[in-house]
């Protein structure tokens, strides 16, 4: 089907994004912590393990980073969302169906009270949010690279089945394939 007016993805420029942005220093100064870019994240990047930057574009980068630091997420509770003033929220078209509610995998009881504890922070940084709707999607656990940690998985096969696809392809698109190769 064709996609509705109202459905299209608009993106505003409220102003322009560039008049705010530092002049860069010709000798920038030697990294000092501040409260979110600490000493301790510093060293958490790793950065330039193998010398590949020299002493003053290493500078470079930590005035970057530390200048635009409100724009970092260092911890979960410091994700946000796109501005509204630049996306509007975005309605995902569907074709005609009927809607669904599909039982979920048990939680194994060893792992339960971990997965609480993880839906309640991500409603918390708003990445969850309640709702009453007429669905219901499969959703499971998996444990992350660490081994320790766990990681929600959710299954959104029966959502993309209904789906009005994007026939949008990128520009020139083997172009950029024989590029990005090797």
């Amino acid at each position: 089907m064709t996609l509705p007016e109202e459905h299209c993805i608009l993106h505003c420029i409220p102003s322009d994004p560039l008049i705010s942005l530092p002049v860069l220093p010709k000798h920038p100064p030697d990294f000092i912590p501040s409260e979110k870019f600490t000493e301790e994240r510093r060293e958490k990047m790793k950065m330039n393990l193998l010398g590949f930057l020299w002493p003053e574009e290493e500078k470079l980068v930590l005035f970057l980073i530390e200048t635009q630091e409100e724009a970092i997420s260092w911890d979960p509770t410091e994700h946000g969302n796109f501005g509204k003033d630049y996306f509007k929220p975005i309605i995902i078209s569907t074709v005609p169906h009927t809607p669904w509610v599909e039982c979920n995998i048990p939680i194994p009881p060893g792992i339960y009270d971990e997965v609480i504890r993880i839906i309640k922070e991500k409603l918390k940084i708003g990445i969850y949010e309640r709702s009453n709707s007429s669905y219901q999607l499969k959703w499971f656990c998996v444990l992350k690279k660490n081994g320790k940690s766990l990681q929600i998985i959710h299954d959104l096969q029966s959502l993309n089945a209904v789906t009005v696809k994007d026939s949008d392809m990128p520009p020139i698109l083997e172009f950029y394939a024989e590029n990005l190769g090797g």
